[in-house]
Order: C-alpha cells, then structure tokens, then sequence
C-alpha cells in the first residue's frame, strides 16, 4: 500500500491508496474512440495493460484488433492499435519506416489512416498540414508499390484506425500485422482479436499447424504473446524443418527466439483462397 499523509495545524488526515491501481481504458479516453471495441476488445486491452510495468517515455504497443473481409477475390481489412505512452512532457521521437513485400510490391494498399479520429494526411506534401493541435504529426504513403510512415505519437493513448486492401498483384493475403506501423513491435503480453469473414470463400493457412474453427462463416481467434515457456518452445521447435538449429541453441537466445517462434505460432504469415 501507498500511504499519504496530510498535515494540518487543526487536524491530521490520513488516506490510504492502492499503489498498483488498474487501468480501464473506458476511463482514459473518449467514449466515441471506443465505438469499434466489443466488450471481449475492453477485457483483452485492459489485461494487457494491467499484465505488466509499461516503459516510461516510449510508445508501448498494447493490443490489435484485425477485421479480414474476403470478397471478390480481394482481403478488405480494418485495423486497429491501441499505444500506450506514458510522458510527462510529450514526446518528439517519430517512427518512420516501410513495410517492404515481395518482388518490388506491397502486400496491402492503406486507404484510410487515422489517430484518435483525426485523419493523417497522405503523401510527403501532407506532413506540415496535419492538425498539430490535436498532438500528431506526420503523414503516410501507401500504394501497390511503397508503403511509409512518418509519425510521433503525443497523446497518453492513442488508437490507430487504418482502412486498408489486399494488392491485387499478390497472390496471397497478410494475415500478420503485429509488426506493421513502424516503432511498434509486438513484445511480451501484447493482447490481439483477428476476425475472418469468409463470404463462402475457403482459404488455407501459411501456419499449417495453425488450429481454427468456422462458426457463422466467420474464423475468429484471439491472444496474447505469452513469456517463454520452454516446453512449448520445444513442442514448437519440433513442428519446423530443422529443430535442432533451436534446441540447440543458448537459454537466453531461446528466450529471444521464442517471441518470434510463438508469435508465428499464435497469427500465421498469410492466408490464400483455396
């Protein structure tokens, strides 16, 4: 417990306040930036906001919210990334950077993109345009053949809405967005929900051990990247082609691997029309 004393030249007071309070993200930010959120969306954002200690100072990636929409051929998708950002004093750094797909093309084409409900511009032409009032800056490029961010984050919680399709001149769809935006990378306890509507396509999984089940023409699975596990790090080392090259390896370089072994585990890669 946390104890507080004030003083008084009459009286003295004392109250008593819990030093580990839990978050609710329905009381940090605006009720119409939740709209998009389900009841299961609140309970996985705050478990993962209370799960652990947060860096101070930097934008820490909390949840993902994917909706795949399959129809004539193409993947419409809404996404969501919830970031938290503790600061005292705002934050200057900016993430920058391209997400780079196969053979000079981008595996999807952003149409929307916005930060707490307020659009980011599209093209270079755009940054110093952007409405710096409400703590953003930056812009976004986004075709079939370059993607790029360039923004900073200035608000304790900021959501990311991108409307987004599939590139026509890819043969398969991107399933996994943990890693997309720049500057966020998906770490220890990061909580996400993918939703699949099929519209009576059927598809296959890069991740051919990859469990699911169909239920209303919809998959849906949900997570979170749990801490190593050296069991399970083993059972997933012998489902690859060389197990040995990860059995073999140092306690502290399984521990690095796994992140990258479990995350693929819990999202795959891709998904194709079959």
């Amino acid at each position: 417990m946390n104890y507080i004393f004030l003083f008084n030249s009459n009286y003295i007071t004392m109250s008593i306040k819990d030093k580990n309070p839990k978050i609710d993200i329905r009381n940090e930010v605006n009720e119409e930036l939740l709209l998009n959120f389900s009841d299961k969306d609140i309970e996985l954002i705050n478990f993962t906001l209370n799960l652990r200690k947060w860096k101070f100072g930097y934008d820490n990636f909390i949840y993902l919210k994917a909706i795949h929409n399959i129809k004539n051929n193409k993947d419409y998708i809404k996404l969501y990334y919830v970031v938290f950002s503790p600061t005292l004093y705002g934050k200057d750094d900016m993430g920058v950077g391209g997400y780079f797909g196969e053979d000079g093309q981008e595996l999807i084409i952003i149409k929307d993109f916005k930060i707490n409900g307020i659009k980011v511009k599209k093209g270079e032409e755009a940054e110093d345009n952007l409405e710096n009032n409400f703590g953003y800056y930056g812009y976004f490029t986004s075709d079939e053949y370059q993607h790029e961010f360039c923004h900073t984050f200035r608000k304790t919680f900021s959501i990311c809405e991108l409307d987004c399709e599939s590139n026509e001149n890819v043969n398969y769809f991107l399933l996994n967005f943990t890693n997309y935006i720049s500057g966020l990378n998906f770490d220890f306890g990061i909580s996400f929900y993918y939703e699949i509507i099929l519209n009576g396509n059927s598809i296959k999984f890069s991740n051919k051990n990859f469990k699911y089940q169909i239920k209303n023409d919809k998959i849906i699975f949900d997570g979170y990247l749990d801490d190593y596990d050296e069991q399970k790090y083993i059972e997933i080392a012998k489902k690859t082609d060389n197990p040995n090259d990860y059995l073999e390896k140092s306690n502290e370089d399984k521990c690095i691997e796994w992140k990258f072994m479990r995350k693929d585990d819990l999202i795959p890669y891709k998904m194709e029309l079959i």
